[in-house]
Parts: structure tokens; C-alpha cells; sequence
């Protein structure tokens, strides 16, 4: 376990249906699971170009879990696109920038 602080910036846009929820959960999980050296993260590469398959996968988990406390009962379809499809280019389209502050 490691202490660290976390800043959220975004201009995720509100309302339903648009999937920012998913993709706000996904790189939350993505930040968390680097911070924990759960996942190897390339940081001369961003991060996400470094997520294999395995590591997306344990994005995707975790985002989905994210999901179920926003919603109750998500689809799933979200988080999934939002992990896979879109993991490049999620900071990008929806302005999201998970920056771990400090770790202890």
C-alpha cells in the first residue's frame, strides 16, 4: 500500500449516455493500478501505450467495478470500449488528466 494524493482534471461532459462515466473510471483505475505498480507503465510512452492486454484487462475490471458504484448496473459496454477501443485516446477525447501528486 501506498499513500499517494490524487489530482482529477476534466471537461468530461455531464449527462447520461455519453460514456463519460466509463472513461472517467477508466483512467482512474489506470492511475491507481500505476501508482500500486500493479501494471507496468512506460511513462516515456504516456502510460498507455505500454498496457498490454493483461493490464487492460485489469483497467477494464476495475473501471467496471467503478461503474457498478455510479450506476448500480451497468452494461459493461462502456468501461469495455473505454478500456480497449479507446484506452490511446481517452485523456485526449474527454480532457482527463489523473495525475498522481505526491506517493509516500
Amino acid at each position: 500500500f501506498k499513500p499517494a494524493t490524487v489530482v482529477i482534471n476534466s471537461e468530461l461532459p455531464l449527462g447520461s449516455g455519453l460514456g463519460s462515466s466509463a472513461a472517467f473510471c477508466v483512467a482512474l483505475a489506470a492511475a491507481f493500478l500505476a501508482v500500486t505498480d500493479s501494471v507496468s507503465v512506460d511513462v516515456s510512452q504516456q502510460g498507455w501505450h505500454s498496457f498490454g492486454e493483461k493490464e487492460l484487462d485489469l483497467v477494464n475490471k476495475w473501471a467496471f467495478e467503478g461503474e457498478k458504484i455510479i450506476h448500480g448496473k451497468p452494461s459493461g459496454i462502456d468501461n469495455t470500449v473505454s478500456a480497449y477501443v479507446l484506452a490511446e485516446r481517452v485523456n485526449k477525447m474527454f480532457s482527463v488528466d489523473v495525475s498522481i501528486v505526491s506517493a509516500v
